[in-house]
């Protein structure tokens, strides 16, 4: 896994936070996936634009948004369809929780423990790249201010 922190300009960072929150009304959401490339239409948002200008990505790919606040149904364990995704971490100034867990070995919520695994705080502005066939799951938010957005980018 790879981790970029300060991925983008702070000011294009939270512009761009605002803007998505504004976009899809994300705070009259707890958790929502209010965008994946695969089944919304182009035109509800510039999908390629964000992919080749945040990622400077050329291959195919799906492009998914998801939004969470506080105490809200948080992502489960799941994986990627793709070879490589590249996650970016938008969030307002004030958060707890939202941490992302990669498992060494595969886990459920049934399995008594979480295992071994790699652990990567959530913090505005981070870029998180790994393989798509990696497991990964989060932790509640405990709190926050506005939401917390996750755009990842699933590639060939």
């Amino acid at each position: 896994m790879k981790i970029i922190d300060s991925f983008l300009e702070k000011e294009k960072a939270d512009s761009m936070h605002s803007e998505l929150v504004e976009k899809f009304q994300l705070d009259q959401y707890n958790s929502i996936n209010c965008y994946d490339s695969n089944k919304d239409f182009s035109r509800i948002l510039d999908h390629k634009h964000i992919s080749l200008n945040l990622f400077k990505n050329k291959k195919p790919y799906q492009l998914i948004i998801n939004s969470f606040q506080k105490y809200c149904r948080c992502m489960g364990p799941h994986s990627l369809s793709k070879s490589i995704f590249m996650t970016l971490l938008l969030s307002p100034k004030d958060f707890q929780g939202g941490d992302l867990f990669f498992p060494h070995e595969e886990w459920t919520p049934r399995s008594p423990t979480l295992g071994s695994c790699d652990k990567f705080e959530a913090k505005h502005n981070r870029l998180i790249v790994g393989s798509s066939k990696s497991q990964r799951l989060m932790s509640q938010i405990f709190d926050s201010t506005g939401p917390l957005i996750y755009i990842t980018l699933d590639i060939e």
